[in-house]
């Protein structure tokens, strides 16, 4: 009867524990902008000196109309987006790119133009007809320089990200030629629930550069819970024991 006893209460944590790792896991779509100490420039195109790394969302048929490869950095004071439309090769004036983060205030970073456009107040915009490492055609790319504190975000923390058709903007992108346009996180999302928006993180650099993601704190959760529940078990099949004797 003992044994059987500590066999359920071992069931009975991992069980527990379980549940904390299906929270963890069933978190919203999740970009894990990467932290860089030289901000790219902000030209509508892919300079040279830039540093944007692997895209962090890829956009493709038959969940998204156009190709289109998104870059999130930031350097702790600013967020830069990099949107680089691969499938959009008209250089059309209505073509448009629309942010929004922040799921309380929704503030929107919106640019809409051809390649000669650039906004420069809330933020720091412009839009490039160029090629890219995704497609030497020449093709729409969008870029941002967001000020972190303009969209209520701190350097360590999460922010609430969508890109929507809403209040009469476009999404990520609109191609105005063929009417296209890339809804995230998903086709036909409502802007207003929370749970349908997706999740931008801005970690924190550790020393070395090093920095733990939520989506490898996802990976690790279910080894972190069985280690938890085996220590707990551990100490209160010993308790018992000394108990016993």
């Amino acid at each position: 009867m003992k044994r059987f006893a500590r066999i359920a209460i071992l069931l009975t944590l991992l069980i527990g524990c379980s549940f904390l790792v299906a929270d963890v896991q069933a978190q919203r779509p999740t970009i894990n902008s990467v932290f860089t100490s030289t901000p790219p420039i902000i030209d509508g195109q892919f300079s040279p000196s830039d540093t944007w790394s692997a895209p962090q969302l890829v956009l493709i048929p038959p969940d998204f109309p156009i190709y289109t490869f998104v870059y999130f950095m930031h350097d702790a004071s600013n967020l830069y987006v990099l949107v680089d439309a691969t499938d959009d090769n008209t250089d059309d004036e209505f073509d448009e790119c629309l942010l929004v983060f922040n799921f309380t205030d929704k503030i929107e970073t919106h640019i809409i133009g051809n390649s000669s456009y650039t906004q420069s107040f809330p933020f720091y915009a412009a839009i490039g007809f160029t090629g890219s490492p995704n497609n030497s055609s020449a093709h729409k790319i969008y870029e941002f320089s967001i000020p972190l504190e303009y969209i209520n975000a701190t350097s360590g923390l999460l922010v609430d990200f969508c890109s929507p058709f809403w209040k009469g903007y476009a999404s990520m992108p609109f191609d105005f030629s063929t009417y296209r346009d890339n809804v995230w996180p998903f086709s036909g999302f409502n802007v207003s629930d929370i749970n349908d928006w997706g999740i931008v993180t801005i970690p924190l650099p550790t020393v070395g550069g090093e920095i733990m993601s939520v989506s490898n704190f996802t990976l690790l959760a279910p080894w972190i819970a069985l280690t938890l529940a085996m220590a707990i078990g551990v100490a209160i099949l010993s308790r018992r024991r000394t108990f016993l004797h």
